[in-house]
Order: C-alpha cells, then sequence, then structure tokens
C-alpha cells in the first residue's frame, strides 16, 4: 500500500488517497477511490469516493483540496462519473459542493491518451490558474519531452518545466505520483516529511 495522492489542507491536517484498498487504525476498511484526512494522531474520512459515484474500481491517483468542499482530482483508470460522463486518466476533474464537472480535458490540451496525470496542485497566486501537473510515463508535449519524475506547469499559454529531474539529480527509475506546492509556511515539520 502507497499514498498515491496528497494535499495540506490546514496548519495541521493533510488528506491523502492509497493506491489499494487497505484498513486504516480508527478508520476500518478505506478504499483506494477515497480521501483520508491525518492530522499527525488520527485518520479519518475525508470524501467517500463511492458514495458520491466513484465507481469502486477506480483509484484516485491525484488530488489538489482547494476547500473543505471543493477539490480538483484525476483518476488511474478511465470511468464513467455523474453529470461529466466518461474521464479519461489524463483528465482533471473538480467535485464542488457534491458535483463532478471537467477541469482540464488531458487529451484536448495534448497530453497523450496513454498517460495518466499523477499528481496535481496549483501554484499558489496565480490567475489564471497554472496547474502543476506530473504524469505517470515520459510525456511529448508540444514538442517537448517531459518524464514522470519531472513536475509539468500547465497555464492558458501552454506546458513548461516546472522541475527537471534529471538536472536535480533524479534518476530515470522514479516516477513523482503526489505534489503539493506549499502557498503557506505554518506547516509542522511532520508534514514536511511526508510531503
Amino acid at each position: 500500500m502507497n499514498i498515491d495522492a496528497l494535499s495540506i489542507v490546514g496548519a495541521n491536517t493533510v488528506v491523502f488517497s492509497l493506491d489499494e484498498d487497505a484498513f486504516l487504525p480508527g478508520v476500518g476498511l478505506v478504499a483506494d477511490e477515497d480521501l483520508v484526512s491525518f492530522n499527525g494522531t488520527t485518520f479519518g474520512i475525508w470524501w467517500d469516493g463511492s458514495a458520491y459515484g466513484l465507481p469502486p474500481e477506480v483509484n484516485l491517483d491525484a488530488v489538489h483540496v482547494i476547500s473543505p468542499t471543493e477539490f480538483l482530482f484525476s483518476l488511474e483508470e478511465d470511468a464513467v462519473l455523474p453529470g461529466v460522463g466518461l474521464v479519461a486518466d489524463e483528465d482533471i476533474i473538480r467535485f464542488s459542493g457534491g458535483t463532478f464537472s471537467m477541469e482540464l480535458d488531458g487529451s484536448a490540451i495534448g497530453i497523450h491518451p496513454e498517460a495518466d496525470v499523477d499528481a496535481i496542485s496549483i501554484l499558489p497566486n496565480t490567475m489564471p490558474l497554472t496547474y502543476i501537473l506530473s504524469l505517470d510515463s515520459a510525456n511529448l508535449i508540444g514538442g517537448s519531452l517531459y518524464d514522470d519524475a519531472d513536475l509539468i506547469a500547465y497555464s492558458v499559454g501552454g506546458f513548461s518545466k516546472f522541475f527537471d529531474a534529471a538536472v536535480n539529480g533524479i534518476l530515470p527509475e522514479v516516477n513523482i505520483n503526489a505534489v503539493e506546492i506549499l502557498g503557506r509556511t505554518d506547516v509542522p515539520d511532520w508534514m514536511r516529511i511526508i510531503h
């Protein structure tokens, strides 16, 4: 079992998802489409994916929490979601106030359909929004090659490399599968270690 999605939601709380169903202390069975909260001591179910219509066979593998009732996410597999229809693993979905909507259609903006968005964050204080993404495999987008350990910035102006893994000494076989761009300074050390 691995954490495959992570977002910091408060000065002492993270939200994450697991890559497979698992039992957690004090919570019981957690599915891979659920989001779990952790405050440094205890776990809790933050969002029950199947209760909102995520099929049980899909894995939520990227998340960025905007508020207690709104977040962005991506799935490891294609799936049909209420109100949206078919979404692909390269798409980014918004959940807000109990409903789903398409945030970014990955293939429409140039991500190859065989790639999976497996990490997402938003660069703080950007308008229009700048999304920070990572993919589960190397991908050629707009003539530039992005490895699965790179972080990619996307805004209305297109794609650019936000973090170059090779330049920073990360081995080619490494895959970044969760990211949080900190827009706050009040996070305790235990959060920075998880991050």
